[in-house]
């Protein structure tokens, strides 16, 4: 049905692209001919689409957990440099900046005294 508005020049690509985000055909069909009737801008009609889009938005990323971050606030004060904690990955990431003279100074702090290069 959209297609066809497209093909007639009633609907651009534009607004059949921002209708076409609504799902079920009657919803898209009630959504092109407001635009139709309204003579919506493309912008007009995204709008349009959102608010009656009826899937919520994506949730917002889970606070970082006050333990980890705590530890890695040691790490880093312990260290004297930045380190954080991949929890999903299990692996403590601890940056040197390609400074050696850094890297000598964390190794240092972990106890690896000999020459390591």
């Amino acid at each position: 049905m959209v297609q066809q508005l497209v093909r007639d020049g009633l609907l651009s690509r534009g607004h059949a692209l921002a209708v076409l985000r609504l799902d079920g055909a009657r919803a898209r069909r009630r959504a092109a001919e407001h635009a139709i009737r309204r003579k919506l801008s493309v912008r007009e009609t995204e709008a349009l689409a959102r608010a009656r889009d009826p899937t919520p938005p994506p949730a917002p990323a889970p606070a970082p957990d006050p333990d980890i971050a705590r530890l890695e606030r040691t790490l880093s004060d312990a260290l004297g440099t930045a380190a954080r904690l991949e929890t999903s990955r299990g692996e403590l990431v601890i940056a040197y900046g390609s400074n050696l003279d850094v890297l000598d100074g964390i190794l240092a702090k972990l106890g690896i005294t000999e020459e390591w290069c």
